[in-house]
Formats: structure tokens, sequence, C-alpha cells
């Protein structure tokens, strides 16, 4: 079930993306791909703190996405190193920028949710995050362009395959 759900989450943030960059004037194309995610982990107390971290989702060259499979410890520190060690990420939420973090290398490769993450700065808290809004972070800055509303069609069109994906999942 974990790999249909996150197979599920790939196509919806590109879905999200393609919409995004199609409605937005681009500063310059993002390489990298993730989302803010709301992790917790036990603090010195045995309690449950919850964090912010970002989930790398894929990294985009030319019209190409590659989402690499999730490395061995070792690779993980590579990856890191290169795109997390305080790496600036601009955050997107329902079309707008949110805001940016900055990614922090984790102390202890994360194993629990099997992805490619690791904690995150910001001078203005995140958390909770809302429900049904996906945050997503890239790169580069993008630009929002101003655009005519969308149609009721296009807003049923959208909503059914929604639907659609949910059913399928068994959501």
């Amino acid at each position: 079930m974990t790999g249909s759900i996150d197979g599920w989450l790939s196509r919806v943030v590109l879905g999200f993306i393609g919409l995004l960059v199609s409605s937005t004037a681009v500063w310059a194309a993002p390489n990298t791909i993730m989302v803010l995610q709301e992790r917790s982990a036990v603090d010195s107390r045995g309690e449950p703190a919850p964090f912010a971290a970002l989930e790398f989702v894929s990294q985009v060259r030319g019209e190409q996405f590659r989402n690499p499979p999730l490395p061995s410890e070792t690779e993980y520190r590579i990856f890191a190193e290169n795109f997390f060690k305080n790496n600036r990420y601009f955050l997107w939420r329902s079309d707008a920028e949110a805001g940016t973090v900055n990614a922090v290398i984790p102390e202890k490769t994360p194993s629990l949710y099997g992805s490619l993450e690791a904690p995150v700065r910001s001078e203005k808290p995140l958390l909770p995050l809302p429900e049904l809004d996906l945050v997503i972070a890239t790169d580069q800055p993008l630009k929002s362009a101003s655009r005519k509303p969308l149609t009721e069609e296009v807003l049923d069109i959208v909503d059914g395959l929604a639907r659609a994906a949910f059913v399928k999942e068994g959501l």
C-alpha cells in the first residue's frame, strides 16, 4: 500500500508542478522539487514532538523528472550534502509564495518514513500544516503571473479526475 501511495503522491505533486509552471512565469526552472511534511520524533522527555521536514520528490532535468530509489546510508549522506546542507528552498502553497526554509542535515539517517528527507529551519512557524493544502518547496523562486480564473467546466473536470484518483487508491 505504501508504494501505491508514494506513487500517487508523486503523480499529484508532479501534476501540481505542471499546473504551477504552466500558470506562472518562472524566473528560473526549479532543479529540485520537495514537499513540506509534518513529522514527529521523541524529545528528551520521551514525548512525541512534531517538526517540519522536506521530503524529496524529484529532480528536474529539462522535460524529465528523476526520482531515485531510497539510497543506502552512504548515498543518503552524499545526497544530503548536495541537497540539504543549509540549502534554501522556496515554499509554495495554493499557487502563492509561502516563504523560505533552510534544510538541515539530520544527525542520523531518517528511516522511519522510507524517504529522502531532512528537517528544516524557518524564521516563522510552519506547524501545523494545513491538512489538504500541499506545500511545495523548490530550489528556485517562482513568480506568479496574473491569469484569468479557471472556468467551472475546468474545475469540474479536475474535481472528477481527483475523485477518480482517490477511489482508485481506495481513499
